[in-house]
């Protein structure tokens, strides 16, 4: 399992130009004033879910699930992983998109207010 979280990581990292251009969204739009800072919140954590399901399409590529399957690995230990990478990824992403909200609505405000 966690030679199958690490490859998901790799895979993930790989992508790193995708994921700069898309939180380079997430802060200009509210920055901007186009939207509100609570766009942040939702596209963050819709982005960093659909980063997570993307790493299925990674296996896929290429004949790679091919060369998982010839590990010791059996298809439920993969699904799990697979689970396991998409919380990892929607957690990290709504930990990024909370503090987000909070420096953007302090840039909006000029105080911090953990009241709502």
């Amino acid at each position: 399992m966690k030679g199958l979280l690490r490859k998901d990581l790799y895979s993930i990292i790989d992508q790193k130009v995708v994921i700069v251009v898309l939180l380079f969204i997430a802060f200009c739009y509210p920055l901007m004033g186009a939207v509100d800072s609570g766009f942040t919140v939702g596209y963050i954590s819709f982005v960093s879910a659909t980063i997570g399901l993307a790493t299925i399409g990674y296996d896929f590529a290429d004949s790679g699930m091919l060369q998982i399957m010839t590990l010791p690995v059996d298809r439920k230990m993969y699904v799990q992983s697979k689970y396991v990478t998409c919380m990892i990824c929607v957690v990290s992403g709504m930990l990024i998109a909370m503090i987000a909200q909070s420096l953007l609505y302090y840039r909006e405000t000029g105080h911090m207010s953990w009241e709502y």
